[in-house]
C-alpha cells in the first residue's frame, strides 16, 4: 500500500491515530487537518533529552509521585479538537489517556518546548493557548536552543500566569509543579555553541 494523500480536511480523530502508525514523518492534528511536523536538529534533540533527566533526577530528590515523557507522547486538547508533539512534559496523577491509543494522553501539569527558528512564534502564542485549554496544565516551559536561556509560566489562578526568566549558564529557575530550583547548566549540558551574550535573541 502506497503513502496515503494528506489533503483532507475532514479527518477524524480515530483516522489520524489510524494514518500516523503507517506514516514515516510525525504530524499534528488541528481538528480535521494533518500538518506534517518539522525535523528538530542535534541540539533541539540534546536539550530535550537533558530536560526529561533533569526533571527525573529532581523528581527523585523530591520523591514527588510525578512521571516524564519525551517528545513521542501526544496531547489531545478536547476544546479544540487538536493533537500536538510536547518537546516534554510531566504528569503528577494517573495518566488520562484519549480512548484506547496509550500514545495519546491529555492532563499533563508541565509541558515543556524547545525553541527553533520554525517553531518559536507557534510554541510561544499558539501553541500555548491550545495548552491553557487543558484543565490538569499548571506551567510551561520555554528553552531556547542558541542561547542559555529559560522561561516558565505558572498558572497562579484560573486566568492568571505569572512569567519568570532566567539567562546564563550559571543561573538556576524555579519550577513551580517540582517545587525545585533547575540548573540551567544541566539543560544544556553538552551544547557547545551557544551564544553566552545576547539574551534577546529570538530562538
Amino acid at each position: 500500500m502506497g503513502i496515503p494523500k494528506l489533503d483532507r480536511t475532514d479527518y477524524t480523530f480515530e483516522e489520524f491515530l489510524a494514518l500516523e502508525a503507517e506514516l514515516e514523518e510525525r504530524h499534528e492534528y488541528h481538528n480535521g487537518e494533518l500538518l506534517e511536523m518539522s525535523k528538530g536538529t542535534f541540539e533541539h534533540s540534546v536539550i530535550g533529552g537533558n530536560v526529561c533527566t533533569v526533571l527525573n533526577n529532581n523528581l527523585a530528590a523530591a520523591k514527588k509521585n510525578c512521571l516524564v515523557t519525551n517528545s513521542e507522547m501526544k496531547v489531545y486538547i478536547e476544546a479544540y479538537n487538536k493533537s500536538v508533539y510536547p518537546d516534554a512534559l510531566m504528569l503528577c496523577e494517573t495518566p488520562n489517556f484519549v480512548g484506547d491509543n496509550s500514545t495519546v494522553l491529555n492532563n499533563p501539569a508541565l509541558i515543556v518546548e524547545v525553541l527553533s527558528k520554525s517553531t518559536r512564534i507557534y510554541d510561544k502564542g499558539e501553541k500555548f493557548e491550545l495548552y491553557r485549554g487543558l484543565p490538569s496544565f499548571q506551567e510551561y516551559m520555554l528553552v531556547w536552543q542558541s542561547v542559555p536561556k529559560v522561561q516558565t509560566w505558572y498558572r497562579a489562578e484560573a486566568d492568571m500566569w505569572h512569567i519568570t526568566s532566567a539567562f546564563g549558564l550559571d543561573k538556576r529557575i524555579h519550577l513551580h509543579t517540582l517545587d525545585a530550583e533547575v540548573s540551567l547548566a544541566d539543560i544544556y549540558r553538552n551544547i557547545s555553541n551557544l551564544n553566552l551574550e545576547d539574551s534577546g535573541v529570538a530562538y
